[in-house]
């Protein structure tokens, strides 16, 4: 049986794994990347201006 740090290790690894096959495509075309940095940006702004809302009530 795996001792929890590897299990753990073994977990981030196999999310990293995940996260760079679906991250390639972005990555691999300048078009689309940008569409989505900018969408990235997009939901950051619009978050940012709901904490501030919720913040000046």
């Amino acid at each position: 049986m795996a001792s929890s740090p590897k299990k753990v290790t073994g977990a981030v690894l196999d999310a990293l794994n995940d996260h760079e096959k679906l991250s390639m495509p972005l990555l691999e075309d300048e078009a689309t990347g940008r569409k989505f940095a900018l969408l990235v940006l997009k939901l950051l702004a619009d978050r940012s201006r709901q904490i501030t809302r919720w913040l000046e009530q």
